[in-house]
C-alpha cells in the first residue's frame, strides 16, 4: 500500500521519482516522530507533514491525493 501511494505521488509530481516523492518518503522513514508501531494512516500523516515542510502546500495536496488513491485516510 505505501509503495503504491509512493508511485501515485511520484506520478503526480512528474519528473524523476527521487526529486520530490523520494525525498518525502526518505524524510518520513528517518523522521523521529514516526514510531515503530505506526499504522499506514500514521505513516501517511507523516508523509503529509514532510511534504509540507519540504515542498509546500501543493506537494502536500499531491501526497494526500496519493494516499486517498490507495484508500488510506489521513488527518492532515
Amino acid at each position: 500500500i505505501p509503495n503504491h501511494a509512493f508511485y501515485l505521488a511520484a506520478i503526480g509530481f512528474g519528473g524523476y521519482a527521487w526529486d520530490k516523492a523520494g525525498k518525502i518518503w526518505y524524510a518520513t522513514l528517518a523522521d523521529p516522530k514516526l514510531k515503530p508501531t505506526a499504522t499506514f494512516a500514521a505513516f501517511a500523516d507523516r508523509t503529509l507533514a514532510n511534504a509540507q515542510d519540504l515542498f509546500g502546500a501543493a506537494a502536500k495536496a499531491i501526497v494526500k491525493s496519493a494516499w486517498t488513491g490507495v484508500g488510506v485516510k489521513t488527518t492532515g
